[in-house]
């Protein structure tokens, strides 16, 4: 009988024992190829080397050929299994090789998990995750190193080899100095004090950005470090070209459009109606069809401003008192639609030319163009319902436009225009009217950020004028300064507003909005009630002390008063006060040097005979004799005391009571309020003689003549 196979567990020693030793390593996973090849390899080792193919214990390596094959591919796919993932978890960042790089039936699921998402796409996106991981990482570095950083020392340029630096460096040594004195307590050199570190900074802004150092000096008192160096950083760049459209010819969205197809690139100001802002054009802007027919005027954006804070009307009469070159007035006379009347100045004559130009060119049609000094205007123009001030300034504004003004602009040219902007508001107030129904207002506008020129000046006018600072309805704008340095100024100022070249991209502009409450100026009122009281004053001491200048005035010596001003006025005092008195007893109207030398004259005319002009009735009655000395001084006495009102009797009573004197010869005295009949019939004879001893007579005698 032929010899049966043996069972496997015979033969499995040697396989085991075989397969372990080439497998002391573990093998990296490997494709189904691989592993078939070292299947076959380990197959052709456990055979007999002779050539009919017989085992060494008789055994053909037919029967267990395809066993031993199976049994060897599980063991290496499980121990594959095991080794590739031991490596993976050793990978950086525990991340499994098998989520990027999988095979296609895991990427298939995956695919269509993650809506058809393909691999080179699924790379992408966890590479984007990594950087920005690793980005993130680093900020967080950074902030932890300047937290734990220890105190910066800048080695400070003290200025000896200034010319020989590189202009670079003075850049890098600015924005160093400006990080450690926004953060000084951390960063400071304690070899070095803020003053030492300002004093530097002051320096580099002057070599670096071409500033003067009072220029420096303001701005930086005015600003943050960190933010005067981006206002600095600003003024270096042109502001956009804008230009305004004239609404009395045309509309924007048609003036938009023509220019479009002109190829210029622009768009529409969102927070103005007529403002357009114009990136690129193949075309000049000055010289387009649409300029010359006055469709649209080349105007900054902030020369919009106080324009529409001044908000004209129809049918007004408004003022612009700093006109030139004339935009902010056509911007006015498209507020009124060409009604009213538009008042058009500047102290500029060849400037003049200018608004006359810009005035046919816009079809402004209610405007009269003046030229005088703003300050002399309220004497020539009269009141306005509005007024406009684009006061000439400094132009700290718009470096942009005129880099001189860096070196130019010192401290005596910003008190000077300080002085003439403060008289220029002052007349602006008073052409304003009050008790305007529509209006009453008055815009204070310049293109300069200095507070000498802006608030400085409002504060000036609240000062001195019964005016208060109002919105001025802007949208936008950093509010006035009311703490300046030393300077404390009045809390509605904080409605002004300020614009500024790095804050709203425009050139630096001050806008402020004022209300007329009185056409009286500050301290007039004041003045009228002290000037009352001291008037209620004299009147009280007119009437104590009438007895005694009763008795000075007989003697024609009258003492000044202590208290009165309105006696003290005037060259003889109250010697004038009695030398009126004597004319009323003479009946003359010229006036006396004194009383003494008046009465004695007044006798001594009395005793001439009247006038050979006299009519025959006057001859016919008794002519009237000169009174003698006491009569005189009766007579005196009685019309001194009816005429300081102590005698208070009817004057009907008094003119019966003084007929007497008449037929005694003495003279009669007109003054003493006797009645107007008496008067009337004696006035001839008693004219014509006091005419002819008054010498010509007064007001009284040419009266009754």
């Amino acid at each position: 009988m032929p010899r049966q196979a043996k069972p496997k567990k015979a033969a499995t020693p040697r396989l085991g024992g075989s397969a372990t030793k080439k497998r002391k390593q573990p093998p990296p996973p490997a494709e189904s190829s691989s592993e078939e090849s070292e299947g076959e390899q380990g197959l052709e080792e456990l055979q007999f080397s002779d050539s009919d193919g017989s085992s060494d214990e008789g055994v053909p390596a037919d029967e267990f050929d395809q066993e031993e094959l199976d049994a060897m591919s599980d063991s290496d796919e499980e121990e594959g299994d095991e080794s590739g993932e031991e490596e993976e978890e050793k990978g950086s960042g525990g991340r499994r090789k098998k989520a990027m790089f999988g095979d296609d039936e895991h990427d298939e699921e995956e695919g269509s998990s993650s809506g058809e998402e393909l691999d080179i796409e699924r790379e992408a996106r966890l590479l984007d995750a990594e950087q920005a991981r690793i980005a993130e990482e680093s900020k967080a570095e950074i902030a932890t190193n300047l937290e734990q950083s220890e105190a910066v020392r800048l080695p400070l340029f003290d200025g000896e080899d200034e010319a020989g630096e590189d202009i670079q460096d003075v850049f890098h040594r600015i924005q160093e100095i400006a990080r450690v004195l926004n953060s000084f307590r951390q960063l400071r050199d304690p070899a070095r004090t803020r003053k030492e570190y300002m004093k530097q900074l002051l320096n580099d802004i002057s070599t670096y950005y071409g500033y003067n150092e009072y220029l420096a000096h303001l701005i930086l008192a005015l600003f943050s470090v960190s933010e005067a160096l981006e206002f600095l950083e600003a003024n270096e760049t042109p502001r956009p070209v804008t230009i305004r459209t004239n609404t009395l010819k045309v509309r924007r969205r048609d003036l938009l459009q023509a220019l479009v197809n002109r190829g210029v690139n622009l768009e529409a100001l969102k927070w103005s109606n007529v403002g357009v802002q114009v990136f690129e054009s193949q075309v000049p802007l000055g010289a387009t069809p649409e300029y010359l027919a006055g469709y649209y005027m080349m105007q900054g954006a902030s020369s919009f401003l106080p324009v529409m804070a001044l908000g004209a009307q129809e049918n007004e009469r408004v003022l612009d008192m700093c006109a030139a070159p004339g935009g902010k007035t056509t911007h006015i006379a498209a507020y009124m639609k060409n009604s009213g009347i538009l008042w058009v100045n500047d102290s500029n004559k060849e400037r003049t030319k200018a608004i006359k130009g810009n005035l046919h060119r816009m079809g402004v049609k209610n405007c009269i163009v003046s030229n005088y000094d703003a300050r002399v205007l309220p004497a020539i123009a009269g009141h306005f319902d509005r007024v406009l001030v684009d006061a000439p300034c400094a132009g700290l504004g718009v470096i942009s436009r005129d880099a001189s003004i860096k070196v130019q602009k010192q401290r005596a040219d910003i008190d000077r225009c300080q002085a003439i902007q403060k008289g220029i508001l002052l007349a602006a107030i008073d052409c304003c009217n009050a008790n305007s129904k529509t209006g009453g207002v008055v815009v204070y506008s310049t293109c300069s950020i200095s507070v000498q020129e802006n608030e400085a000046v409002l504060q000036h006018a609240l000062d001195h004028r019964n005016v208060k600072v109002v919105d001025a309805g802007l949208e936008f704008g950093v509010p006035g300064v009311t703490r300046f340095q030393q300077n404390r100024f009045h809390p509605s100022i904080a409605h002004s507003r300020r614009f500024y070249p790095h804050t709203h991209n425009m050139d630096g502009f001050f806008v402020a909005k004022i209300v007329k409450l009185s056409n009286k100026k500050k301290g007039e009122e004041h003045a009228q009630q002290v000037a009352a009281a001291h008037a209620g004053d004299d009147d009280d001491e007119e009437s104590e002390s009438e007895e005694e200048e009763d008795q000075e005035a007989r003697v024609g010596v009258i003492a000044p008063r202590k208290v009165s001003e309105k006696k003290r006025k005037g060259a003889a005092g109250g010697a004038v006060q009695a030398s009126k008195r004597m004319r009323v007893v003479e009946g003359g109207g010229g006036a006396g040097k004194g009383s003494g030398e008046k009465e004695k004259k007044a006798q001594a005319e009395k005793k001439r005979a009247p006038p050979a002009g006299a009519s025959d009735k006057k001859k016919k009655r008794p002519a009237v004799e000169a009174d003698s000395d006491d009569d005189a001084d009766d007579d005196f006495e009685r019309i001194m005391a009816q005429a300081e009102g102590k005698a208070k009797k009817p004057k009907a009573k008094g003119g019966a009571k003084r007929a007497a004197p008449a037929k005694r010869g003495g003279p009669a005295p007109s003054a003493g309020g006797g009645g107007k009949e008496k008067k009337k019939k004696r006035g001839g004879e008693i004219g014509g003689a006091r005419r002819g001893a008054g010498g010509g007579g007064g007001a009284r005698g040419r009266g009754r003549r």
